[in-house]
Parts: C-alpha cells; structure tokens; sequence
C-alpha cells in the first residue's frame, strides 16, 4: 500500500515521463531535490530509466516544471554532457511546446564538430556519470528522478589523457567523501597517477590526475592524489575531497591507459 501511495503522490506531483513506460508499484522511484547556489552544477546520475536498466533517458531525468525555458535566444536552461572517451559534448535545451509544457531538446550547434546532436529520448546516462545542469537562475532547487536501481555496484570508466564526468551513482546522506573507508571508490582497473610533491620546497613538482570540483564557495578547487589519498593541491595537508549529495565531479586523467572504477554500495542508491 506504501508504495501504491508513493507512486500516485509522485505522478500527482507532475513527475511526467517523456515515454510510454508503464511504472508499476514494484519499481521504487526516487526523487532528490538538489540546491543550486550557482548558476551551473554537476548533478550525478542516481536513478535509472523506470522499468530497469543501469542508465535514464536525459528526457526523463530532471523534473522540467519550474525550469527556465528557452525564449528564442537561448537564455534557458541547458544539460550538457561530455564524453571522455569521444571528445564530444551533448547539449540540450528546455524549450515549452504550444501546450506550454516544457521538454528537453538537442541543440544543434552549426560548425562545431565537437557538439553532437543527438535526441534527448534516445540520449541515456548511465549511473556513475554526471551531467552539468546550467541555469538562467541561481538560488533554486531542481529535483532529479528517476527509478532506484537494482545493482549493487556500479563501474565508471575514466578515458586515458582525458576530462570525464564522474558521480556517485547513488542517493547519499550528507556529502560523498573520496577517500571514505565505507563510502569511497575502489579502482578495479588502472589506479591514479599520483603527484610530485618536493617535502622541502612544500610544493607540488609535477601534477598527476587531478579531481576538479566546481562551485566550491563560488571557487573551483581541484584535487591531486598524493600519498594515497586525494588533496587539495594548494595545501598537501588540508582534508580530502568531499561532494555534496546529488553533485558531480570532473576527472582529469594523466595517462595513456583507462581507469575503471567501482563505487562501493554503500554509494548506491538501494
């Protein structure tokens, strides 16, 4: 009964779905909302398509009412999303129909061979990316949707000499913390190429992968494994890296190999 009530307050609530999938009361759904304070975040990617799977539709993954629609000169709200491995970027834009109901569309970028169009039904993010949410607006709260998947673990790839899009795959009380001993990442295949630290000048001599996160009181900061934990590279001594529940990060890999990561299920959303 629970969930019956679950599902119908959910879809009272205006969660629409783009497709025709039917969602019974078997499948879980989650909802996080997530406070935006600026006007670009990196949201992770907790959920899944309803019906199963290990990856969403970009048209089904944030709840569009509420969201800035685009008024002819592209001052909207877009998703972007950056394959490592391709080198390409995927972006979409909320526009309104004659119905006045908002919806996700690829945005066609003339001359840019770096920007794909691809459809948003048929564009999918798997859980363990992240997708960059750019606002018209700050200070508001999106809500992410999704249903909650049935995998224990989930696996990411960090492409070689690359920036990738990573996220914890799950719905996480508090903050993720990189170097956690119960709620870290563990690297199945390939490892971090560690920095150069010199002890006696007290400086980095050669960066090694780097952890960016954004919007760090307004601030960039990124992060360098060193030692065997991960640091902010202005201070080799400060505490590790932590993302906020529901946000991303972005991955800069310093090597001619991949990297293969899988998040512990404590991270996962189940």
């Amino acid at each position: 009964m629970k969930k019956s009530v679950f599902c119908a307050s959910i879809l009272a609530a205006g969660f629409a779905f783009a497709d025709s999938t039917e969602i019974t009361c078997d499948n879980v759904l989650g909802v996080m909302p997530i406070s935006i304070t600026n006007t670009q975040l990196i949201l992770s990617v907790p959920w899944v398509q309803p019906g199963g799977g290990d990856a969403i539709a970009v048209s089904n993954f944030v709840k569009t009412a509420g969201l800035t629609a685009e008024d002819g000169t592209y001052n909207g709200d877009t998703l972007t999303w950056y394959d490592g491995s391709t080198g390409e970027y995927n972006v979409w834009s909320l526009v309104s129909d004659a119905s006045g109901t908002n919806r996700w569309q690829a945005v066609d970028m003339v001359g840019n061979d770096n920007v794909i169009n691809v459809n948003p039904t048929n564009a999918v993010l798997k859980q363990g990316n992240a997708v960059v949410l750019t606002r018209a607006s700050s200070n508001e709260t999106v809500y992410v949707i999704g249903q909650v998947g049935t995998n224990s673990t989930i696996t990411t790839t960090v492409a070689a000499n690359a920036i990738s899009l990573i996220a914890p795959p799950g719905s996480l009380d508090g903050v993720f913390e990189v170097n956690h001993a119960t709620k870290g990442i563990k690297y199945v295949e390939g490892a971090p190429v560690p920095s150069t630290y010199d002890e006696g000048k007290n400086r980095i001599t050669e960066v090694g992968d780097l952890l960016i996160r954004e919007n760090v009181g307004g601030l960039t900061a990124s992060f360098v494994y060193y030692n065997g934990t991960w640091r902010p590279s202005y201070d080799i001594s400060e505490e590790n890296v932590v993302v906020p529940a529901g946000c991303g990060i972005w991955y800069k890999r310093k090597a001619n190999t991949p990297m293969t990561i899988s998040w512990s299920a404590k991270t996962v959303g189940n």
